[in-house]
């Protein structure tokens, strides 16, 4: 069905419908991975197609609907962390749901992992995620947050840097029995 073939409420119904049966369960573990609670992330996920659902006349047909759902994630998970943030109640979940719990990793890789990516800040581990774990490209990125493509470029590049260079530190100093004093 595309815009135009039939009347816009079914085209809209039709969209959605395809778009959360396509998109609900990367867009759910994007955001858990940034609200760190399930019962919030679904929350949110639900959100995210009411907001869709209001705002569906803002969406370009001629484009992919999913960097713009995951815009407007992004928005619904920005103010939310900064709502969590004013009222001061910083849950310590830990990391499992940011980590594939399929993956084969080893458990102490996916411990180091987990505090590697505790000590980056909120912005290099977004791009993380949804550049290396989701798969998006600085394109699509930049478009879901309104930024430039090449300031997302860069701090893409910036954000494995960082990853890497306080991996590479934990490493040593687990070799040397200092990485937990």
């Amino acid at each position: 069905m595309k815009a135009g073939e039939t009347n816009p409420k079914a085209f809209k119904a039709h969209t959605l419908r395809e778009a959360y049966r396509s998109y609900a369960k990367p867009l759910s573990a994007y955001i858990c991975f940034h609200v760190r609670s399930a019962d919030d992330g679904e929350e949110l996920l639900h959100e995210v197609f009411i907001v869709a659902s209001k705002r569906f006349d803002t969406w370009d047909p001629n484009k992919p609907i999913q960097p713009w759902l995951y815009g407007i994630a992004h928005n619904l998970v920005m103010n939310h962390v900064r709502k969590r943030q004013r009222r001061q109640t910083y849950a310590s979940d830990e990391l499992e749901q940011r980590i594939d719990p399929n993956s084969q990793t080893h458990d102490a890789e996916k411990n180091l992992v987990r505090v590697v990516l505790n000590q980056l800040d909120e912005m290099y581990r977004e791009l993380l995620w949804l550049s290396d774990v989701q798969g998006f490209s600085a394109r699509e990125i930049a478009e879901m947050t309104e930024t430039s493509q090449n300031t997302i470029s860069s701090r893409i590049r910036t954000s494995r840097i960082k990853f890497r260079e306080i991996y590479e530190r934990l490493v040593a100093e687990s070799m040397t029995g200092r990485l937990y004093e």
